[in-house]
């Protein structure tokens, strides 16, 4: 089970590919109408990778706290870097293959890293 609807991840709402902030934040949407119908906090998850885009959710009410995964799998240390001031972009492009990797028995770990160094 991968928490989406559909067969698989490639049958759901899932974005793979979450290059550039107009493919970030794909349930905020969704998430809005939530927020509007529940008296609980609501938590966005959906390809989060820019700390302003973050942030301007978090202001504007649509949701109340964010949730990353697959960022903190390529870069542990994200969340440090955007506290001291570093508000650069998170690198993960959200292209699936770590939980792949998980499937076949593997540790958790960015598959684009290894990728990247090739180059």
């Amino acid at each position: 089970m991968n928490g989406l609807r559909g067969k698989s991840y490639k049958e759901s709402e899932f974005r793979a590919k979450i290059n550039s902030i107009d493919r970030e934040a794909y349930f905020r949407p969704w998430c809005k109408e939530i927020k509007g119908l529940v008296n609980v906090p609501v938590m966005m998850v959906g390809g989060l990778r820019t700390f302003e885009l973050m942030e301007e959710i978090i202001k504007s009410g649509d949701a109340d706290f964010i949730s990353l995964s697959r960022p903190f799998i390529r870069e542990p240390g994200i969340i440090n870097e955007w506290k001291n001031g570093n508000r650069r972009r998170a690198a993960c492009i959200s292209c699936n293959q770590c939980l792949e990797a998980l499937r076949k028995g593997e540790h958790l770990w960015c598959v684009q890293i290894k990728a990247e160094k090739k180059d």
